[in-house]
């Protein structure tokens, strides 16, 4: 009696099984839900939470915080699920049953935080502050890429809608090989005291920093710009105006040559804004005043109205900025695990500001930035 073809069909069956496993595997493992801890439930915490309990692939786990109140104003919230509560945070990231730890507490807490849950195996999501030295961010980038746990950077001021536009008209090469961009405080902010820099981890994308173009020169001067300030009226009302003036300004200068400027700390009693500036090799985007030129297509370096082509671009979506980073953190998750390029890129902005906080102290200072993250 031949046996080849039972043979031939039992190797033909293990294979096909083999493979069906492994594909088994993966899909359940991109489809499976993410289980999270947050740690702090202020306002900032409370929204994370809100975001995390809407989106069907997340499962909230356990919550820690310390102030009653806060806790209770979180756990309100929570009426189809009943997370755990840890009496303090390094019990929320030593639990088994959590694959990622959100951090949403007051920003000197980050980089202790983060590092404990990357040692831990978890996963980790935090605001745009990751450390506050150079070496705390040496040591989160060790950390992810040992554990193979990533680190992401939530910044919804990079998924506001004229911001998501921008980023894609950068990448369907609109403006050429970006040069320079300036980022700031938006105008729409003003009036106030304290500001997260306009879209400036989205600006790192669009430069294309990473491993291989990465930020090798920080300096701190003061440059005479336009800037937006606020004023008030006789009758009290207050509106905004456009001036000329010096500025103290942060500029990170990449490997290839192209400028990131940065708006610094403002002396002065009235708040200002340089907005968001984008300059290519084929045109240029003005934020205060939406307008767009392209040298490549218009005579005499006309200027065009720049809300068609933020309309043209915009993304297709109604939830708000901090819904879209929270959904864009957890679609991350599931991709794998860490790689060089994205955690230099998620890191690069906290990692300036703390340079410049610990070691440019004068004005006219150029700090020459030590190697980082190799791939």
């Amino acid at each position: 009696m031949d046996h080849s073809p039972r043979r031939a069909f039992l190797r033909q069956a293990a294979v096909l099984g083999a493979a069906f496993s492994i594909l088994s595997q993966g899909f359940l493992r991109a489809s499976s839900s993410i289980r999270i801890g947050i740690i702090g439930c202020g306002q900032w915490g409370r929204d994370c939470l809100g975001h995390a309990l809407r989106h069907p692939g997340v499962q909230v786990r356990a919550l820690c915080e310390p102030d009653a109140v806060q806790r209770a104003l979180a756990l309100s919230s929570c009426s189809f699920s009943s997370p755990s509560l840890c009496t303090h945070w390094q019990q929320l990231v030593q639990r088994k049953d959590i694959d990622a730890v959100l951090i949403a507490t007051p920003w000197q807490w980050h980089g202790v935080m983060a590092l404990a849950a990357l040692r831990a195996g978890k996963h980790v999501l935090c605001g745009p502050v990751a450390a506050t030295t150079p070496q705390g961010h040496d040591a989160l980038a060790l950390a992810s890429l040992q554990h193979g746990r990533q680190y992401i950077t939530l910044n919804e001021t990079d998924f506001h809608e004229d911001q998501q536009a921008l980023q894609q008209m950068v990448k369907t090469g609109l403006f050429g090989d970006i040069l320079q961009i300036h980022t700031g405080v938006h105008c729409a902010q003003l009036p106030g005291h304290r500001y997260a820099l306009q879209g400036a981890s989205s600006a790192v994308s669009m430069l294309g920093v990473d491993t291989a173009n990465p930020f090798v020169q920080l300096s701190l001067r003061k440059e005479t710009m336009e800037y937006i300030t606020q004023r008030v009226g006789r009758k009290g009302q207050p509106y905004l105006v456009h001036q000329h003036g010096r500025l103290p300004v942060l500029e990170a200068t990449t490997a290839s040559g192209q400028s990131l400027k940065l708006q610094a700390g403002h002396m002065g009693q009235s708040p200002v804004a340089i907005g968001f500036r984008l300059q290519g090799s084929k045109g240029q985007w003005l934020e205060s005043g939406r307008v767009l030129q392209r040298t490549e297509m218009l005579a005499c370096h006309q200027w065009e109205a720049g809300r068609p082509y933020l309309e043209a671009h915009k993304p297709i979506s109604s939830l708000p900025a901090s819904a879209l980073a929270f959904d864009h953190a957890i679609a991350s998750l599931k991709t794998g695990g860490p790689t060089a390029d994205a955690l230099y890129q998620t890191l690069a902005m906290s990692r300036l500001q703390s340079f410049a906080r610990k070691t440019l102290r004068s004005p006219d200072a150029t700090l020459q930035l030590p190697a980082w993250i190799r791939d």
